[in-house]
């Protein structure tokens, strides 16, 4: 069926259904791994089931389990695992059943996840006794009819399709110690991810990879950080651990530099050292914590590692009372956080952050097709072509025609930031190097 979708999408005509009789399917596929490909499909997969004429649509997300979670499904004549969403031959895909999940842990655990690589198994190993299985969203444990909304009670153990990473699997070059939770504490852990010792290359393993959507990320800092942009030459100094206090950009300023990093794995880390740092130096590998949080000895800046995004953002923004004030700066996805302190005052991931702009631009998708801004990726989504059955083959191609389309990064609420590959006059040869017309 999705392959006659999928050509509808390409030539522009009308879904073609099954064929009446045709016995009816439920096709899932299980997207894991960078957050910014979790944050799309949110937005994006109810979208794409109602293009390709799906009229029985529900949707849920979820925060179990310290991980963000989503599922949308176009439900058939039956949904295996929850009947109560079953419908009938006319929820407009001929009584198929389509689910697709999303999940976000790390980058690199979304190619190790589609990888089946027994070497980095998880929890999940062992509850299935195979390997390419994840924790994401049970289609048993979710009540899409419940009054006040969609509930999810439990995650399962799912196999993941599709292996989500901002960068590619060679990328990986990154160590790092440090809580997990930056100065919020947590346990304390070094986690080395370098290729090919603790990820493999997905393409050596006979995986193919699609890369549909370009991500920018940008700076964030606190209100004590005395600039709105940062050069590239600032950005490689701070977070290479040569700069201590924002005097050495600022005279008059005495604010201690304090640096809020993503551990090693995380693939927006990752791309701060190729499209950024690009092997000029090196960026830090150990936390350093003082007396007093968050305080610098004024010779070395403070460094805390992060697990998450928001957890880096909130080390962005922990508001420490004290003699001194403190400068922290991190990174994280473009649309993560506003730009102002105005834009975030509330929210509870973001307050007390700002957005700064990186060597005098905006990170969003005008300047990235236009070719005045570089800290992006073009997400790798990488999948087995051989194994999968037709139907999650063609599901896949769909998708990938689906994200390729500009017009529906729109329809989707990321055209500020995110755009298709298709709509970039831009390539770059590899993670490391500037993008090119």
């Amino acid at each position: 069926m999705f392959k006659k979708i999928m050509k509808g999408l390409v030539v522009g005509s009308a879904v073609l259904l099954m064929g009446a009789g045709a016995q009816a399917e439920q096709i899932e596929v299980n997207i894991y791994g960078a957050s910014a490909q979790y944050k799309f499909w949110t937005a994006a997969a109810p979208v794409f089931l109602e293009d390709q004429g799906c009229t029985n649509i529900y949707t849920a997300t979820s925060e179990l389990e310290d991980r963000d979670s989503g599922i949308a499904v176009c439900a058939g004549t039956t949904v295996e695992g929850n009947a109560a969403i079953s419908g009938t031959t006319d929820n407009g895909m001929g009584g198929d059943t389509v689910v697709i999940r999303y999940t976000t842990n790390a980058s690199y655990d979304g190619i190790r996840a589609v990888m089946a690589d027994g070497d980095f198994a998880d929890e999940c190993e062992a509850t299935v006794g195979a390997y390419g299985y994840r924790r994401m969203i049970d289609l048993a444990q979710t009540d899409f009819l419940a009054a006040g909304g969609p509930v999810v009670n439990g995650l399962s153990c799912e196999p993941v399709t599709i292996g989500a990473s901002d960068v590619a699997a060679t990328t990986f070059q990154q160590t790092s110690t440090g809580a997990l939770l930056g100065p919020n504490g947590g346990d304390v852990e070094t986690r080395s991810i370098v290729y090919p010792t603790d990820v493999k290359n997905p393409v050596d393993a006979g995986l193919t990879n699609m890369r549909p959507i370009i991500v920018p990320f940008a700076f964030f800092a606190n209100a004590n950080v005395p600039v709105d942009n940062l050069s590239r030459m600032m950005a490689v100094s701070l977070f290479s651990g040569k700069v201590a206090n924002w005097s050495s950009f600022v005279e008059g300023s005495d604010a201690p530099v304090v640096l809020c990093l993503r551990h090693a794995g995380s693939g927006t880390a990752a791309t701060l050292n190729a499209a950024v740092m690009r092997k000029d130096s090196v960026v830090v590998t150990s936390q350093r914590v003082y007396t007093h949080p968050l305080v610098s000895n004024g010779r070395q800046p403070a460094i805390y590692f992060n697990k998450g995004s928001s957890d880096a953002v909130k080390c962005i923004g922990y508001d420490y009372t004290g003699t001194k004030q403190y400068g922290a700066i991190g990174y994280a996805d473009s649309d993560k956080c506003g730009k102002t302190l105005a834009d975030n005052a509330g929210d509870s991931k973001c307050d007390g952050v700002r957005r700064l702009t990186y060597q005098g631009v905006e990170g969003n998708s005008t300047n990235i097709k236009h070719g005045q801004y570089s800290f992006w990726s073009a997400q790798w989504m990488y999948y087995d072509d051989v194994n999968n059955s037709d139907s999650v083959l063609d599901l896949i191609g769909a998708l990938k025609t689906f994200a390729e389309d500009d017009a529906n990064i729109a329809e989707a609420g990321k055209e500020d930031f995110w755009a298709a590959q298709g709509a970039v006059p831009l390539n770059k040869a590899d993670d490391f190097t500037l993008p090119t017309f």
